[in-house]
Parts: C-alpha cells; sequence; structure tokens
C-alpha cells in the first residue's frame, strides 16, 4: 500500500528564532516539537499495522512530512518525494505539484497532520477521487493519568 502524508509544515519543529529565546522557553519548545513528532510515529506505526505500507509519498516539505520520511526510514520503508521540478520557490504551480503527487505517487491512503491551504488543495481531490483521507487536526498529547 502507498502512503502519501501532506500538511503540519510546523510540526515537530523548533522555532524558528530559537536562538533568541529563553532555556526554559528553548526546553518547552524541544519537549513540545519531540512530543508531536512521537505522535506522528505513533499514528503512523498504527496505520501501518492495518494496511502494511510499503511507500511514503510526501512533497518533500518540512514538519510533518518530513517527520513521516524519517519514520519510513526507520520502519525499512521506501520514501518518494515529489516536488516541484525547478529550484525557485513556487516555479511549478500548486495545481501541477498537487497532480503529481496522485498521478506520480499514485497514494492508496493519505494522512493529513494539522493541514493549511496548501493541504486542503490536496485532500479535496483526494476525497472526491474516492481515495481514503484521514485528517488529523491535533497532535496534543494527553498526558496518562488523563486518558
Amino acid at each position: 500500500m502507498r502512503l502519501l502524508v501532506c500538511g503540519g509544515r510546523d510540526v515537530g519543529r523548533l522555532p524558528s528564532r530559537s536562538a533568541n529565546i529563553a532555556a526554559d522557553e528553548l526546553a518547552a519548545a524541544l519537549s513540545e516539537a519531540s512530543a508531536a513528532q512521537r505522535k506522528i510515529y505513533d499514528i503512523l506505526d498504527a496505520l501501518h499495522e492495518e494496511n502494511g505500507f510499503e511507500v511514503v509519498i510526501t512533497d518533500g516539505s518540512i514538519g510533518a512530512a518530513k517527520v513521516a520520511r524519517d519514520w519510513a526510514a526507520h520502519r525499512g520503508l521506501v520514501s518518494e518525494v515529489i516536488t516541484a521540478r525547478k529550484l525557485l520557490i513556487f516555479a511549478e504551480s500548486v495545481d501541477s505539484v498537487r497532480q503529481r503527487l496522485f498521478s506520480e505517487g499514485k497514494p492508496d491512503l493519505v494522512v493529513s497532520f494539522l493541514g493549511g491551504e496548501w493541504t486542503e488543495d490536496i485532500i479535496e481531490p483526494a476525497k472526491l477521487s474516492g481515495l481514503r483521507v484521514i485528517e488529523h487536526e491535533s497532535l496534543e498529547v494527553i498526558p496518562k493519568d488523563q486518558d
């Protein structure tokens, strides 16, 4: 089975100005980023157990897509990156990249994390085409004493 992961550009990342924040704030941000990464690993592990992925497809972006590529590598799965063909940012249209994610990637399942407009541009056509789409709007980790 082929899995397309999208969304969550900021998931698992430290603030861009982490050098300028206090040590305790940096520690909290690092803890939050690590927890979000672990949560994505847990979600992907559960889905992998259920579906038996062979390939993980991403658009090569940061955040959840990067975490998914790392997860695939740690699980010995193939990771395919389908990005804009030109080096200039946005040189290729969003529609063209989205089309290539589906035509070249040929996903069987789409999983999105904390998506924005770009993610909607991917998951809406996936739903319309009949692909199974799983959307995760929160990566909040619930402490064990609260579940």
